[in-house]
């Protein structure tokens, strides 16, 4: 692209500019599947606007840079997954609105402000369906303060464990039965950070067959769901499409 900007923050080593106009389009951008990927909109991806093919490129070529001291080869990017509907885990906050509402979904881009999101094109349909379903559940809950924390984890079979943190969690774990079975939901967890967590419905799902007995329970708020597979071996770096966000 060649492109008008503002700056708007300099800073030693780099400076933050706003895009005033898109003067000459590249040929490498194309029109985002998101209506949310737009200015003050959801700051979950970054990449919407590149060509898939571009995109691998460039991903690739962040990590060459990043490893050049330390590694003499790094293999191209592993894509094995289509280009959207892949993700298995998202993680997703809530907040208050001034109406008293409550908006689940990601964070606008540099705030902490929450963007209502009731569908993900990254995410596979299974936990997809979850968002909306979770964020009437949450509405509806009494003391549900102000701002809040949601995991969701999607196993192979398309069971959703919902992991979600609340002062009051053995209160919202009776109001939980109601969220089983909606959206492929089978189990949901809920923590307050000081005590065991409550798990209603299944206590695991499985993640991967292919890894045998690979069966895991909700995760916990305070821990990553998922793991990704890297290896790495000698001077030589392997490197997953799962390293990166659209």
């Amino acid at each position: 692209d060649e492109v008008l900007v503002e700056i708007v923050a300099e800073k030693k080593r780099f400076v933050r500019a706003e895009l005033v106009e898109n003067a000459r389009p590249s040929p490498d951008r194309v029109e985002p599947v998101c209506p949310l990927f737009a200015p003050g909109g959801c700051g979950g991806c970054q990449w919407q606007h590149v060509a898939m093919e571009r995109q691998q490129a460039a991903k690739h070529d962040i990590v060459v840079r990043a490893l050049a001291a330390r590694v003499e080869r790094v293999h191209p990017l592993r894509t094995p997954v289509p280009d959207y509907g892949w993700r298995r885990r998202a993680r997703l906050g809530w907040q208050q609105d001034e109406h008293g509402g409550v908006r689940l979904g990601f964070a606008k881009e540099r705030t902490h402000e929450i963007v209502a999101v009731n569908d993900c094109a990254q995410l596979v349909p299974a936990l997809a369906g979850v968002l909306a379903p979770l964020g009437g559940w949450l509405a509806d809950m009494e003391g549900v303060g102000p701002k809040g924390e949601a995991r969701l984890l999607c196993g192979v079979d398309g069971d959703v464990h919902v992991s979600v943190r609340a002062r009051r969690a053995a209160t919202w774990a009776r109001a939980a039965e109601s969220l089983l079975g909606q959206a492929n939901i089978a189990g949901v967890l809920f923590s307050d950070g000081k005590h065991d967590p409550v798990v209603v419905g299944k206590a695991a799902i499985v993640l991967d067959r292919a890894a045998g007995a690979s069966a895991r329970g909700p995760a916990s708020p305070g821990r990553d769901a998922s793991v990704n597979d890297r290896a790495e071996g000698g001077a030589e770096f392997w490197q997953s499409a799962d390293a990166f966000a659209q």
